[in-house]
């Protein structure tokens, strides 16, 4: 079993909305092969566009992808419409009750590892 501190190695690619300096500032930018950002590229979700665009610049099938969020219309949506692998949702606050069902759902960061770890 891995430590805690490195369940991010198994993140290869971060597709995101948030600001691009959070992940810098947080120590984990590095840590990724790739980052695309919805407000960089222009393409909003649920829009399949930047999932695609993401497993192209990695070179992988898109339906070896794991797409992970927190809503079910939005996040859940994309995985779907780009025909990703499994869509997880991770619970928060702003979780929608109804709309896409995920493959699964997870509490947090480290339920998240635990099925990373299931499944690779």
């Amino acid at each position: 079993m891995r430590s805690d501190r490195t369940w991010w190695r198994t993140i290869r690619v971060e597709v995101a909305h948030i600001c691009p300096d959070v992940n810098p500032r947080a120590g984990v930018a590095g840590r990724f092969a790739a980052r695309f950002y919805s407000d960089e590229q222009g393409i909003r979700k649920p829009n399949p566009e930047l999932a695609r665009r993401a497993a192209a610049a990695l070179g992988v099938d898109p339906a070896g992808c794991w797409f992970v969020g927190d809503t079910r219309s939005r996040d859940v949506l994309v995985a779907r419409r780009a025909g990703l692998g499994a869509a997880v949702l991770m619970r928060s606050p702003r979780t929608d009750p109804d709309g896409a069902e995920p493959d699964a759902e997870v509490a947090d960061p480290r339920e998240l590892h635990s099925l990373l770890a299931a499944h690779w």
